[in-house]
């Protein structure tokens, strides 16, 4: 018989709170094990005191929920079953109550369990758990990821890269990009993502957005383990019928829900960025390089092929008019602008100043002064 003495001898108990009906009352529930996969089995155990005799035709139906409200499993079924059906329950009773539910949705998410109460087909009460179970994801590695970067935000977690594999959206449709975090250390908010679609005309107005918690609420961050790379898909619906990737790109960043205030954003170097957003260019580029350019150091990490993730990952940030050095990569620089400056014939001398905001990546080499030799990344 799945009695126990007393609610004091069960440790780890969750409590429920005030879960009584029907002459029952709901103790509290344990989850085992703390962590499953899709396709595995969680196995909640409810602990139920009886008060008077309970009907008959009492039944459990319990549930697991993504704190995002997502369905990952469920069994309806009478509490204890046939060992000690409700019926034979006596005031007093502490009885144990195993529910094998197998997990139906994939992680990573973190899972509250609800039961609800039935007498027949009647509901007479329900009641729900905090975060209890958490639901494993298919572990990331950095090198599948499209598109890295170095970002640190705050001090506990990374942005290591993105990826818009959806590929180019029709005009008027929306732009779907994945962010993937990286947790360092433990974080004990729960940050909002911001994805905002701006147009690389001079005004850079805001053309789209799709800002929202991590995961659609189902992983909040202060539940990432350290160590661990979260893959976070985002839908950026354009403003109007403009395309999603025609003529912008994207800042991204976590800021706190109640107050809007932004975690820091540094690049790998330590250098805040503006604003605390990342720009993102959500496109595939084409590199052009001299090979006999000497490139500064630090600057390797660009030169690896026809397709660079990298190019977008600067060291120095600058707005438009400032003065930049020789030996820098340059964010805000108009890719066209920069072509037919080189391409031209053209020779500026160093520094050079920027003259608009735009899109594209250029390295310079300068020598008393005048730029020798350039290498343009170019986005198409």
């Amino acid at each position: 018989i799945p009695l126990v003495e007393s609610a004091r001898q069960i440790p780890d108990l969750v409590p429920l709170g005030d879960a009584a009906w029907e002459g029952v009352r709901l103790l509290g529930l344990k989850v085992d094990p703390a962590q499953v996969q899709v396709g595995q089995t969680a196995r909640v155990t409810l602990y139920w005191e009886a008060r008077a005799t309970p009907p008959a035709d009492l039944r459990a139906v319990v549930r697991l929920w993504t704190l995002g409200g997502r369905l990952a499993g469920q069994r309806d079924a009478t509490p204890a079953g046939e060992v000690y059906p409700p019926d034979l329950w006596r005031p007093g009773d502490v009885v144990r109550d195993e529910h094998r539910i197998r997990v139906s949705r994939r992680g990573p998410a973190m899972c509250r369990v609800t039961v609800s109460v039935l007498v027949g087909d009647q509901p007479v009460g329900e009641t729900s758990s905090p975060a209890v179970l958490k639901l494993r994801g298919a572990t990331v590695s950095v090198d599948e990821i499209a598109h890295p970067l170095a970002y640190t935000l705050g001090d506990g977690i990374e942005l290591v890269g993105y990826d818009t594999s959806g590929g180019i959206p029709a005009p008027g449709e929306p732009l779907t990009v994945t962010l993937y975090w990286r947790s360092v250390a433990q974080v004990n908010e729960d940050y909002t993502v911001f994805v905002h679609l701006l147009s690389e005309d001079e005004d850079g107005a805001l053309i789209g957005q799709g800002d929202g918690p991590p995961l659609d609420g189902d992983y909040p961050t202060s539940y990432w383990s350290p160590g661990e790379i979260v893959a976070d898909t985002h839908v950026v619906p354009p403003e109007g019928d403009r395309p999603a990737n025609a003529g912008a790109y994207l800042l991204v960043g976590l800021y706190r829900l109640w107050d809007g205030t932004r975690l820091p954003a540094y690049t790998s170097t330590g250098q805040r960025v503006p604003h605390d957003a990342v720009p993102l260019h959500p496109r595939e580029l084409r590199f052009q390089h001299d090979a006999g350019i000497q490139y500064p150091r630090g600057i390797e990490r660009l030169l690896e092929g026809p397709q660079c993730p990298h190019a977008y990952q600067p060291d120095l940030f600058l707005e438009p008019g400032s003065v930049v050095p020789p030996y820098a990569v340059v964010m805000g620089q108009r890719a066209a602008r920069v072509q037919d400056s080189l391409g031209g014939g053209l020779l500026h001398r160093s520094p050079l100043r920027l003259l608009r905001q735009g899109i594209g990546v250029v390295h310079l080499t300068a020598q008393e002064g005048r730029i020798q030799r350039g290498a343009v990344f170019v986005g198409v």
